[in-house]
């Protein structure tokens, strides 16, 4: 479970959501180890961070939705 900096930045959509899953399921299974919990659940918050990001690979972000001109959720109706 030694992810450097490099491996975040090289590594596929495929290689993140496959390893994510893999620390997920030890942190779920890490009980009342607090510490171990604790440096998995930053790890997943890791993840997640990157993953919102997407892959240089990719032409688009796959971060949280922009706002539209005339809102989140509204529809540009004018």
């Amino acid at each position: 479970m030694n992810y450097s900096d490099s491996w975040f930045k090289n590594a596929t959509d495929d290689d993140l959501e496959t390893e994510r899953e893999k620390v997920r399921r030890a942190f779920c299974s890490a009980g009342s180890d607090y510490k171990l919990a604790t440096r998995l659940q930053n790890l997943l918050w890791r993840f997640d961070s990157e993953m919102s990001k997407g892959t240089q690979d990719s032409k688009e972000s796959t971060g949280y939705p922009k706002p539209r001109e005339h809102g989140w959720y509204l529809p540009n109706d004018d």
